[in-house]
């Protein structure tokens, strides 16, 4: 979706961009907060398959270029400092 103009557009004209993106952080940091101490070969990885051990390692790192995050909060950001949504 981020890659999507059109939709990007549709977004950003309703001023729903940064919601999203915040909504987004805050789905990500709970997945970190819950996975990320769990070595890859976890079976809660075989088990909730829309989550990888490689996935948790890349929303750590875009929590992190999202202004330093805090596992249990969302760090104030713009969607122009999320790393997906450029």
């Amino acid at each position: 979706m981020a890659d999507n103009t059109y939709v990007r557009q549709v977004l950003d004209k309703l001023d729903l961009t940064n919601e999203l993106v915040e909504m987004g952080g805050r789905v990500a940091a709970t997945m970190i907060e819950l996975f990320a101490d769990l070595p890859p070969e976890h079976e809660f990885f075989r088990q909730f398959s829309f989550v990888s051990a490689d996935d948790i390692r890349e929303y750590s790192a875009i929590m992190l270029a999202m202004d330093g995050a805090r596992p249990k909060g969302l760090p104030k950001t713009s969607v122009r400092n999320c790393c997906r949504c450029r």
